[in-house]
């Protein structure tokens, strides 16, 4: 945290359950999620997109870092679901979702996504009005 450190800026770490977040509505700058969303089930993944919406201040930054998905790059698309059989029951549900879909039906507009190697990056601002 060299960046931060020294600079003035409030820094708060918070690690819990994404489905439950203890903290009030609009109340963090940034919100950040590192790989995720492919262990979670499909309805606990929605809930924890509306949690980190709910959380997120106007204005704010959702950033998602996961793995691709179907249609992220397509020479991958034919192995990507045999990730599945490495004890991952609820990738081939991931990867043929919509998370840019999911997060705007609960307010976010995606501003940039970022694809390096096989990991996707999503950069999501909230919109007005809510």
């Amino acid at each position: 945290m060299g960046g931060v450190h020294g600079s003035g800026a409030h820094v708060h770490f918070l690690q819990g359950a994404a489905e439950d977040i203890p903290q009030p509505d609009a109340s963090h700058d940034v919100v950040l999620c590192i790989y995720l969303f492919h262990e979670l089930p499909p309805d606990v993944r929605q809930t924890a997109a509306k949690e980190m919406v709910r959380v997120v201040k106007p204005g704010g930054l959702l950033i998602l870092t996961n793995s691709v998905q179907l249609g992220d790059r397509l020479r991958l698309d034919n192995s990507l679901s045999k990730f599945s059989k490495f004890h991952e029951p609820y990738y081939k549900m991931y990867i043929a979702g919509d998370l840019g879909k999911m997060f705007s039906d609960f307010g976010l507009e995606c501003d940039e996504k970022l694809l390096a190697s096989s990991t996707k990056e999503w950069i999501d601002y909230l919109c007005y009005p809510f």
